[in-house]
Formats: structure tokens, sequence, C-alpha cells
């Protein structure tokens, strides 16, 4: 069985940016993007969104979504670590 290492950056990218999430949502399936990776597509959205990891899709408008808190906080710390060794960029918007 395999474990997974929950410092691993990797786990808390934007799937569209392939960066740290930044004001991490959740989607109703469940899975996080950034808010702003929502948002911008919400101005001109006229068909549904898709999950990028399960495919699971949405019809427009996709509206009050929740703050995702602990893959927020685990940014935050992935980025305070990450300062001190080198850079990470994140999605800002």
């Amino acid at each position: 069985m395999s474990t997974t290492n929950l410092t691993d950056p990797e786990l808390f990218n934007c799937p569209i940016f392939q960066d740290l999430l930044k004001d991490p949502v959740t989607l109703p399936c469940g899975h996080s993007r950034c808010l702003g990776c929502i948002q911008v597509p919400l101005d001109y959205q006229r068909e549904d969104q898709v999950c990028p990891w399960c495919k699971e899709s949405f019809p427009p408008p996709l509206i009050n979504l929740n703050r995702n808190t602990i893959p927020a906080e685990m940014v935050v710390k992935l980025k305070n670590n990450a300062s001190t060794t080198d850079n990470v960029e994140v999605c800002d918007f």
C-alpha cells in the first residue's frame, strides 16, 4: 500500500496554472480549485464547468462556493517553507 506525503506541494497545485492554490474553494464534487480560476470563467461561462480530476460537470453558474480551509492552511505552510529554501510562485488574479 502506498502512502501520501501531505507536505508534497503537488497535492496543492492548481490544475490550471500548475502552481500552489490561491484562495481554494470546494467544487460540488469535493475537489478544490483557485477561486480566481473559477471566477474568471464565470464572467464568460456559457457551458458546464468540468472538474479536472474527476471530470464531473457542473452547470453554470457556480455560485456560493465555500472556502476550503485545510488546503488554504497547507498552502500557507508550504509557501513559508519554500520561501526559506527557494521561490514558489502562486497563481495571482
